[in-house]
């Protein structure tokens, strides 16, 4: 239980954080998601991590209405920008009894999950469209719809090989290596930047299982953004608002291919 933190102004009455960083909590976080779908506390959830503060994961209660859906995700967002309210003591206790036992439960995962036609994810023309880096169990992409109003705009998107829709069903394995992957990026990237003059100042790092955390492709990926300035980050996340309300506003092909080719170079040290 060392490993959870009971936040005093959280985003949800439900939502915890984690210590550790990358594959460290991996265990910790399987843990999490199925105490939350054993006790029926949520099926959809996000994680979330800025810079090197505790990852903070959040369940999504169940809705049957895209207006339902919307509106939690705005309520999420308004707190993680403007703050929560403050938690009471009872709050908390009831807390820390509904996760006293969680060092009891056996992490489970799901390695059996077949390649779906129909998901994005797993058609090769578009991941050709916009693989940046390739590893052995997950590929780096530049997303199609990066958050962000002009400038340079870096968001990638790490994405399971093996089509697994829910974050609960990766192996450890691929969590590591998506995981190494993402710190790869981000020191690489940091270093180009740093020289040209534009150091990197913050670095968000999410994902979300489930049509009510706003997962917008059943196959497992994490985001991952980097702002250079506070103006990007603001514009980042009026860009995450307007994809709630209205959805994203794709690149053009050549764009894209731009942005690809660029990015390729760099992480190949080019």
């Amino acid at each position: 239980m060392e490993e959870i933190i009971f936040p005093t102004d959280g985003l949800t009455y439900s939502a915890v954080n984690v210590r550790g960083h990358g594959f460290e909590n991996f265990g910790t976080l399987q843990k999490l998601v199925q105490l939350w779908n054993e006790r029926g506390i949520a099926k959809s959830y996000m994680a979330l991590q800025v810079d090197n503060e505790p990852l903070q994961m959040v369940p999504y209660t169940k809705t049957e209405s895209w207006f339902g859906r919307a509106w939690q995700q705005l309520q999420v967002l308004w707190r993680f920008t403007f703050g929560g309210w403050k938690l009471t003591p009872d709050r908390v206790k009831v807390l820390k009894e509904t996760y006293a036992h969680l060092d009891s439960l056996g992490a489970k995962t799901t390695a059996k999950v077949e390649q779906h036609a129909n998901c994005a994810f797993c058609q090769s023309k578009v991941i050709d469209s916009q693989l940046v880096l390739d590893g052995k169990k997950v590929q780096v992409l530049y997303n199609y719809a990066p958050i962000g109003l002009g400038g340079e705009r870096l968001h990638f998107l790490i994405v399971a090989k093996r089509h697994c829709p829910a974050f609960h069903q990766l192996t450890k394995e691929e969590y590591q290596e998506a995981m190494e992957l993402s710190q790869f990026v981000q020191e690489r990237l940091q270093g180009y930047f740093k020289e040209e003059g534009k150091p990197i100042q913050k670095v968000f790092a999410y994902h979300k299982t489930g049509e009510d955390a706003g997962q917008s492709v059943p196959h497992w990926h994490m985001h991952l953004v980097m702002t250079q300035n506070g103006a990007q980050e603001w514009l980042g996340k009026l860009t995450v608002l307007r994809n709630i309300l209205i959805g994203s506003f794709k690149l053009s092909a050549d764009a894209l291919e731009h942005q690809r080719r660029k990015y390729t170079a760099l992480l190949a040290g080019e």
